[in-house]
């Protein structure tokens, strides 16, 4: 199952898909759907399948990576 958490189109820290923004046509602003939303809509959005879905990418981390300790990916 594709699940958003899992997906390189997620924003982790406010909960939105940030694959299909829109152009609100009041303010002229780029708006983005909460990736709930975005779950629900089939026709527009993601939908229950995840067409938009793209996995996160993990980073290769070398021997001279894990040298720099400021590198470590802590509670990832």
């Amino acid at each position: 199952m594709k699940f958003c958490i899992d997906c390189i189109h997620y924003e982790d820290m406010t909960g939105l898909c940030l694959k299909t923004n829109y152009t609100d046509l009041v303010t002229g602003k780029t708006e983005y759907r909460n990736a709930h939303t975005e779950r629900t809509l089939d026709l527009t959005g993601c939908g229950k399948e995840g067409k938009f879905f793209k996995p996160q990418r993990q980073k290769i981390y070398t021997a001279a990576d894990l040298d720099d300790l400021s590198t470590i990916p802590f509670g990832r």
